[in-house]
Order: structure tokens, then sequence, then C-alpha cells
């Protein structure tokens, strides 16, 4: 697509200096940073502005997904001319969007996964799997003050989740706490937003449920 002027927001007053704006998009990075994209703004975008650029998969998906988020400075404005300076910040990939009309962050350690996947112990820590398909999630063996998050964003009763503990670990929930038994956010119930935090507090024996939505099982 090309530039579209109903994403393009001023977020800070540069009185007689530079102004700041946000701007986000589903065109790659280099098509954004190629001369004259910006042109329609012209009497707009002035010499020195600054754009905070967010690069999504799609827009208006939900959620929407960063592909990357970086700032460029307007270096040449004039009549159907405009260029600019990039390549000044770049910032995390990754981040999960949502509401598609003000592109809120939801939170900036989140992850958009719809297969299976293996938890690590220090780089997943503190994390949150935002799931769109049916997704088996395999935990590492417990280490204290580990800790994640798992929110089912797919559709009412779409999505399978299941959390599937080491071996010798369990996952104590409504009573129980047995090794090897999966939590289980099942198809037939499952709600968009139902979610479930799991964490070691003080232990090495099982996984806790810190905060929990929605109807979830043991196996």
């Amino acid at each position: 697509m090309a530039f579209d002027n109903d994403y393009l927001a001023r977020t800070g007053d540069g009185g007689l200096g530079a102004a700041e704006f946000a701007y986000k998009t589903d065109d790659g990075k280099a098509t954004v940073d190629a001369a004259n994209y910006f042109a329609d703004t012209w009497g707009k975008l002035r010499v020195g502005d600054s754009i905070a650029v967010t690069v999504v998969a799609t827009l208006g998906a939900d959620p929407e997904v960063v592909v990357t988020s970086y700032t460029l400075v307007i270096l040449t404005s004039t009549r159907n001319a405009v260029t600019v300076i990039t390549g000044l910040e770049t910032q995390d990939t990754g981040v999960v969007l949502a509401g598609n009309v003000t592109g809120r962050v939801l939170d900036s350690e989140a992850v958009l996964k719809a297969t299976t996947y293996t938890v690590s112990i220090t780089a997943d820590s503190g994390k949150t799997f935002y799931i769109t398909a049916d997704t088996v999630f395999t935990l590492p063996s417990i280490a204290t003050g580990a800790n994640y998050t798992f929110v089912n964003w797919a559709a009412d009763g779409d999505t399978l989740l299941t959390i599937a503990p080491a071996a010798v670990d369990a996952i104590s929930y409504k009573g129980t706490s047995v090794d090897d038994k999966d939590l289980i956010l099942t198809k037939a119930t499952s709600i968009k937003g139902d979610r479930v935090t799991l964490a070691s507090f003080d232990g090495t024996d099982h996984w806790q449920v810190a905060d929990v939505a929605g109807l979830w099982v043991k196996e």
C-alpha cells in the first residue's frame, strides 16, 4: 500500500522547532524510507520533524504484530518531494498490538504463537504468549523466579491450548499437583482472553498458578 495520512498522528508540538509524529503501516521499511514516500505530507511535515514509525505484519489485523519500529527525521520537504534520514533508533520486534484503531501496546514482552513450542527457562521468563491456533507449550524444568503467561487470542471455541510440564514437574491447580500432567484450556470452553500465569515462587517442585481466567482443567 502507499502512504496513508489516516495513520500519521502528531504526538508532540515543537512550536517553532521540530515536531514529533507517529506513523503505523504494513509497508516494508525500505518502502517507507524511500524518497517521496511522505510526499503527500508537504506542508504538514517540516525539516527536522521526527516520525516514530511502526511497521506491522498486517495493518488492521487483530492482533497486529510489530515487524520493526524505528525513528526517522525529515531531511528535505518541498512540494511533492520529501526525503528522510533513517536508522536513528531501532526497537524490539515481535510486540503484539491489539485494537486496530488505536494500536495500543498490550505487552512489550508479548509473543504470538500458533504451533507447538518449547518454553525457555531464561529467554522466555516474564513473557506473555498469545495463542491464535491449537498449541502445545512444553515447559522447562522449574527454576525459582521463572514465570510465563499464556493467553487465548483466537475466537471463542476455536482453540485448544495445552501446557505440559517436564516429566518430573507438576502444575498445582485446583488441589491437584501430580507430576507430568498437563494444564488444558479445551476448545469447547475456550473464550478469547482466557489466560493463565504460571510461576515458581519458592521452590522447584511444582508450577503455581499465579493468575487465571477461564475454564482450565488438569489432565
